[in-house]
């Protein structure tokens, strides 16, 4: 089985690093986009194999704006032109860490047919997310930046979103989830036709609120692979193939006392990981016997 993992990086080099010679067992691939306002000179220094490509076109990543998506189906384009045919693509931040052994997660993903992302629920009239796709959000436009800083500048963007309601192209429901997801091939291969033959589509995510929380959920619920997802719809404490421990909405931390919340889940990842605030959990993943049993021969020294 072929994994491409996609990375989307800002910041860790190092931890980047450990966590593509974790999971190189000589036929991943790792595809790493690293934002454009970052010097890329330290995760270059730091990662070092053969089977690693950085990203062909770098993109200033802002949270909340549409290049985080961007950056996400450039990766997926570099990937799919490679000369490796991948079964899946898994998404992962710098922030990432496996929580599995690689023959671990080669055998979750060995029939090839589920794909793992979450979709919590549909954005519609009841939802409280609403005014993320009703008016138009602008993360990525530089120099609107000094204006967001205004009360006066939102007033008016609700006003428009009120009076000229933003709506989804060709009436299709928008659906909201986590971001990180793990897709085979057959749903990449979709997933990038869609975007090349639905402009319109594309052209109104531009201007949501967190696209990346939207923009593959809505393309797969309404796609041939909705009943291949998994966890699928509904609330769910997974993020696709991600386990994540939340606090007050945000993802926590973790730290040795996830141990226990990381040997019962199903996932094969989990974040939020720091150098050092993880260190010790990092380590004890790192030196489970599990892990180290599916390392290459050379790599266990």
């Amino acid at each position: 089985m072929n994994i491409a993992y996609l990375i989307l990086a800002y910041h860790q080099p190092g931890h980047v690093a450990r966590m593509i010679r974790r999971l190189d067992d000589g036929a991943a691939r790792f595809f790493v986009h690293v934002d454009r306002k970052v010097d890329l000179e330290p995760f270059r220094r730091a990662i070092d194999s053969p089977r690693v490509a950085f990203a062909e076109r770098r993109v200033e990543v802002n949270w909340g704006g549409w290049n985080m998506v961007q950056a996400t189906l450039d990766l997926l384009a570099q990937a799919t032109a490679a000369d490796v045919a991948f079964d899946y693509f898994q998404l992962l931040s710098d922030s990432c860490y496996p929580i599995r052994s690689n023959a671990q997660i080669r055998a979750k993903l060995a029939d090839r047919t589920k794909n793992y992302i979450t979709i919590n629920h549909a954005v519609d009239a009841s939802s409280p997310f609403l005014w993320w796709i009703r008016e138009y959000h602008f993360p990525d436009f530089l120099k609107l930046r000094t204006f967001e800083r205004h009360a006066a500048y939102h007033r008016l963007r609700k006003l428009v979103g009120r009076v000229a309601p933003r709506r989804p192209p060709q009436g299709l429901r928008v659906y909201k989830g986590w971001q990180w997801w793990c897709l085979n091939a057959e749903a990449v291969r979709y997933v990038l036709e869609f975007v090349r033959t639905q402009p319109a589509f594309v052209r109104y995510f531009r201007h949501v609120r967190i696209p990346d929380e939207m923009f593959f959920h809505t393309i797969l619920a309404h796609s041939p692979f909705a009943a291949s997802l998994e966890p699928g719809f509904g609330d769910s404490d997974l993020t696709g193939n991600h386990y994540i421990r939340w606090s007050s909405g945000r993802p926590a931390t973790l730290d040795e006392d996830a141990l226990p919340a990381l040997a019962a889940t199903p996932a094969c990842f989990a974040r939020k990981f720091s150098e050092t605030a993880s260190a010790r959990l990092i380590a004890r993943l790192s030196d489970d016997p599990a892990i180290e049993e599916a390392k290459p021969a050379a790599a266990r020294g």
